[in-house]
């Protein structure tokens, strides 16, 4: 039982790559100028460090059995040049590191990488959308189509009861799935119908 569960969980967070993400970061809109990124691969100083951790509340730790904040902010005329060193090597240098746990929900990295990864899944329902393949909503007649809402814990899509759609939506998912290894929990997902829709055209 033991051996079943071990490797449940390690095929479940084990990394198995990704594909061509040609397609998907195509219609990406760049939000970086010159002088931003100028500003974000200058070196880190041991200055910017000392104001990160005056920063960090004294009793917050960076994981359950770890020091925290207060002791590096009481002692750091002891321990200062000993982390700061380690800490200007990882982010100037690019020395590796193994970490002992990876992200987990409640860590403050999450909604970052949720925002990174959900962009490309907004990118290919828009792409649908601009190729004519995806049809959404409108809340006026004239007023733009809305194919999807995207929320921190799930999101929500628009499209036609059609074989087309459903297909379309497939396709989204399929891609944006081996791009990111981002899965959908269909077990965990409904779908509504508009009350003008006839029986013939529901497909499930």
């Amino acid at each position: 039982m033991a051996d079943i569960i071990i490797d449940y969980f390690m095929g479940l967070f084990q990394s198995n790559g990704v594909s061509d993400t040609i397609h998907l970061l195509s219609d990406v809109n760049q939000s970086i100028n010159e002088d931003m990124n100028q500003l974000l691969i200058t070196k880190y100083k041991e200055d910017e460090i000392i104001e990160a951790l005056n920063n960090i509340r004294p009793t917050k730790a960076s994981r359950p059995d770890g020091f925290p904040a207060i002791f590096f902010q009481k002692f750091w005329h002891i321990v200062g040049r000993e982390v700061s060193d380690f800490c200007l090597e990882v982010l100037n240098e690019g020395k590796v590191f193994t970490p002992k746990r990876g992200l987990h929900q409640g860590d403050p990295l999450s909604p970052f990488l949720f925002l990174i990864c959900s962009e490309g899944l907004s990118t290919l329902l828009r792409l649908g959308n601009e190729e004519r393949v995806l049809r959404g909503v409108k809340a006026r007649r004239k007023g733009p189509q809305i194919t999807h809402l995207i929320f921190t814990n799930g999101c929500v899509l628009f499209g036609e009861a059609t074989d087309r759609g459903t297909t379309t939506f497939e396709k989204v998912l399929k891609e944006y799935k081996i791009c990111s290894r981002q899965y959908a929990n269909y077990g965990k997902s409904t779908m509504f119908f508009n009350s003008n829709t006839i029986d013939t055209e529901l497909l499930f």
